[in-house]
């Protein structure tokens, strides 16, 4: 193992210690930049009408064969076309709730 002069140990301390301050000094700043920049809070969209209709059988089935969770959304259109909610429609065996 190689002697460092002890001049440098300290050195090497106070790097290491420098680098393990970065990652909470990092989240600080980027909470205080996601606080300044955060959009205003909007009106969550309701989709107008009827709930979806119940998914078939043959879906289910296609969603429970799968090894991992998996949910089924739908989109919600605005009158223009752009997505603006997402329906919850079905999820398999191994999605929690």
């Amino acid at each position: 193992m190689k002697h460092l002069p002890p001049g440098r140990d300290v050195h090497r301390r106070l790097d290491l210690r420098a680098v393990g301050e970065l990652p909470p000094s990092q989240r600080e700043r980027i909470a205080a930049y996601a606080d300044v920049h955060r959009p205003p809070p909007r009106e969550a969209a309701r989709p107008a009408g009827e709930p979806p209709e119940p998914v078939p059988d043959s879906v289910s089935d296609l969603l429970d064969a799968m090894p991992m969770a998996a949910i089924l959304v739908r989109p919600v259109l605005a009158d223009d076309g752009r997505i603006e909610d997402f329906l919850y429609v079905a999820r398999n065996a191994c999605a929690r709730a």
